[in-house]
């Protein structure tokens, strides 16, 4: 009975400070909810590629360089050549469109062969028992995609028709996991596809795949490994080439692999925990700053409750029990606050946050349950000790603890730091986005367009000879592959130079003077040209030549050198080009075409029915280069959002925390500002007394945060080979703003008690 009328006596100290109680409570509910949803996001990040059965024996192979696309001609060897292995795989993801009834649907297929689905474990639904991938013109389906092409009938023994080819359904297997890098519509084999990789040794051309292997159970991943090493090394422009094997559990935080898989940053992710967990403590730190000042509104009922005969033990437990009711309530809010801001943390996120699946997981309530309970120890445990140990005469002589005092000190010097570096990096990954999307990238990328042709079954040059004729079309140029969709590369010796990973796009004799590129040395191409190419200043250099006179680079007649552009993104260094004449039209993938400066929507739909008219099965799809420019850092956007909004919330909580910490200062002070004012005082000498203790933890904070931001920018910026600059003022800004918000929110009850009557804070002395 004791116990309840103690616990609504707490009740009543709470509710006689409503607005301190809200924003603590608030506070608290809305980190957690926070951690919450970004313990959801990153164990689906780490559950990437863990649910295949075989996921420990399962490896990708790669090169020393990085490189992942490997030359099909490996496969075999491995099986045969290398113990420990028990069954090998190609994959590559393969875009096309297919004909189901008159209708055309876009798609995307794997390219691989019969052990794909044995080694990742894919069951079959169904099946023709005669037909496998090794038979040529053969498909098996997603059951997902079975069901939106055929609905729920067996589809097996259908065909599809992809370029002319016709494909008979041969399976249909179960979807690929959720959190899977390997998404497709179906499988094909590689004799079916039609999109390949290739790589160019002088005159040898290599067609280009990942590799995966299923080691057996038992067998050493570095013995393996060092039995892989120099397979490639017979092999002309492989020479200098090392194979690795890397785990498949390890392949989606590899952001350094040349893959077109999904990849993550797991640098980005570590920033993300830490981001959790600075956020939580931020959140357990308000709460426990509101318990310990409304313990010492308490002071003189533990005193009287000590002095009567109440143990330590027995005052401990009941505040530690007020503590875990509190904390149950808080659990509530925040899950409640979880469930109404999943979808926009989602969004922000790029991944969908599925709080249903956290609830329904047995693991997930265990860490839940962890967390909450340590939350509670964290939470409770501080204050209760507090009380217990308060010793009767001081409490009631009403003295504060300095130890009190400094821990709040240190949680609000924690809270600013927090939040000047958050607001640090939100403004130098903005900074560095705003670089790479407006730097120079070497060529007049304003009103110029690309018309995707990768499905283009007609004459292109009959299409760019119309286009042409439209009134606000300046230029075009057909090309296979472009700037920033490198599909060739060329390696190999030229005059005892040993030239590595040249990039290799084909273009017509329009290209230099639709993409603006200016020729630096020799001339441009001709129409009469062939077997030509140019190459870039960069390659030029390389290649150590002063003129041009009788030069050739891997079969091509090199006539002329233009000034170096961005074709990759400025995560990479410009590389070595050479852009070769097309003399065959067979494999263009894209119209390039400049126009002038009015009138976008009827132009574009004048190519659209142009393209149309030539070509009706095309589906039409154009992008500005200023938007294929700025989907390339669309990553860092993402980041940049996701720490902006965590900044905010840190913030935010630490606003909290100030005018919790804010109160119990000037609570502690009324007194003092009395008497201040009695003894002449001015309003503006009390507000500076007050906001100046404050403005110091600001600046001491800036202090701690600068170090922590710059070394944490400079980390990031590592993954471009073109960067900003830190600049200073991206600090002082940082500094400043928190410096603002803080004094702003404590303004208004510094300014409540700068203007008080003396006599009411003094009638009682």
């Amino acid at each position: 009975m004791s116990f309840y009328r103690h616990f609504l006596q707490f009740l009543r100290v709470i509710q006689r400070r409503k607005v301190t109680t809200l924003i603590a409570i608030g506070g608290f509910a809305l980190s957690l909810s926070v951690v919450v949803l970004l313990t959801v996001f990153i164990a689906s990040e780490k559950s990437m590629n863990m649910t295949y059965p075989n996921v420990s024996n399962i490896y990708r192979v790669k090169s020393n360089n990085n490189g992942v696309n490997l030359p099909t001609l490996l496969a075999d060897g491995f099986s045969n050549d290398v113990p420990g292995i028990k069954a090998n795989t190609i994959f590559r993801h393969n875009y096309d469109k297919v004909k189901v009834n008159d209708d055309f649907i876009n798609s995307l297929f794997a390219i691989v062969d019969n052990e794909y689905l044995n080694i990742f474990s894919h069951r079959l639904i169904y099946s023709d028992a005669e037909h496998n991938l090794d038979v040529k013109n053969n498909i098996i389906l997603t059951q997902s995609y079975a069901k939106k092409l055929y609905g729920d009938v067996n589809p097996v023994g259908n065909y599809m028709e992809m370029r002319d080819q016709q494909l008979k359904v041969v399976g249909v297997m179960t979807d690929p996991p959720v959190n899977s890098s390997f998404q497709f519509d179906g499988l094909i084999g590689e004799v079916t596809s039609t999109q390949y990789t290739q790589r160019t040794y002088n005159k040898t051309t290599y067609y280009l795949m990942n590799h995966f292997l299923q080691l057996n159970e038992g067998a050493n991943p570095k013995e393996v490994e060092l039995k892989l090493a120099g397979m490639l090394k017979d092999k002309e422009g492989y020479d200098n080439t090392i194979l690795e094997i890397q785990p498949l559990k390890e392949i989606y935080f590899d952001v350094k692999a040349h893959s077109s898989l999904p990849v993550a940053n797991s640098s980005m992710l570590k920033l993300l925990i830490w981001i959790s967990l600075v956020i939580l403590l931020m959140g357990v730190f308000n709460y426990v700053s509101l318990a310990v000042s409304v313990n010492s509104e308490r002071k003189s009922e533990i005193a009287m409750r000590k002095i009567n005969g109440a143990g330590a033990k027995f005052i401990f437990k009941q505040f530690l029990g007020e503590s875990v009711f509190v904390c149950v309530v808080i659990l509530l809010l925040a899950t409640m606050i979880a469930v109404v801001i999943a979808p926009s943390f989602s969004n922000i996120l790029g991944k969908n946050i599925d709080l249903w699946l956290l609830m329904r997981s047995g693991v997930s309530w265990g860490l839940l349950t962890v967390l909450f309970i340590a939350i509670v120890l964290l939470a409770g445990v501080v204050p209760a000790l507090i009380a217990a140990r308060a010793i009767p005469v001081i409490a009631l002589k009403g003295k504060g603890s300095k130890k009190n005092n400094l821990f709040r000190q240190s949680v609000l010097v924690f809270q600013l730091t927090a939040s000047i570096a958050l607001l640090f990096c939100v403004a130098t990954i903005w900074k560095q986005i705003e670089f790479a999307k407006t730097q120079d990238v070497g060529f007049d990328r304003d009103l110029l367009v690309q018309i995707n042709l990768s499905y283009f079954e007609k004459d292109p040059s009959a299409l760019k000879d119309k286009l042409l004729q439209i009134s606000n079309v300046k230029n075009a140029s057909f090309t296979a592959g472009s700037p920033y969709y490198i599909c060739s590369s060329m390696s190999g010796k030229v005059e005892e130079v040993d030239l590595s990973d040249v990039s290799s796009i084909e273009v017509d004799n329009d290209f230099a003077s639709t993409f603006d590129v200016e020729i630096i040395a020799g001339r441009d191409f001709r129409l009469t040209d062939k077997n030509s190419c140019l190459i870039n200043d960069k390659l030029y250099r390389k290649m150590g030549w002063d003129n041009l006179d009788g030069k050739e680079m891997f079969g091509g007649r090199v006539v002329g050198v233009f000034k170096d552009f961005h074709f990759k993104d400025i995560h990479h260094d410009v590389g070595y080009l050479k852009l070769n004449k097309i003399d065959e039209l067979e494999w263009v993938t894209a119209m390039n075409v400049r126009l002038l400066g009015n009138d976008f929507s009827n132009t574009l739909s004048q190519m659209k029915n142009l393209v149309h008219e030539i070509d009706p099965d095309l589906d039409f799809r154009y992008q500005f280069y200023d938007d294929i420019i700025a989907k390339l850092y669309r990553k860092e956007e993402k980041q940049a959002y996701a720490v902006g909004l965590f900044a905010i919330i840190a913030i935010l909580i630490a606003c909290l925390g100030l005018i919790g910490v804010a109160e119990y200062t000037i609570t502690q002070r009324v007194k003092e500002i009395g008497i201040r004012k009695v003894n002449g005082a001015t309003v503006a000498e009390i507000l500076s007394m007050i906001n100046g203790g404050f403005g110091k933890w600001v600046l001491l904070s800036f202090a701690i945060a600068a170090p922590i931001g710059f070394y944490t920018m400079s980390k990031w910026l590592q993954n471009f080979a073109f960067k900003t600059a830190l600049s200073w003022w991206v600090y002082a800004l940082a500094g400043i703003v928190v410096l603002t918000v803080a004094l702003i929110t404590i303004m208004f009850q510094s300014y409540k008690a700068a203007t008080c009557n003396p006599v009411e804070t003094l009638r009682y002395e």
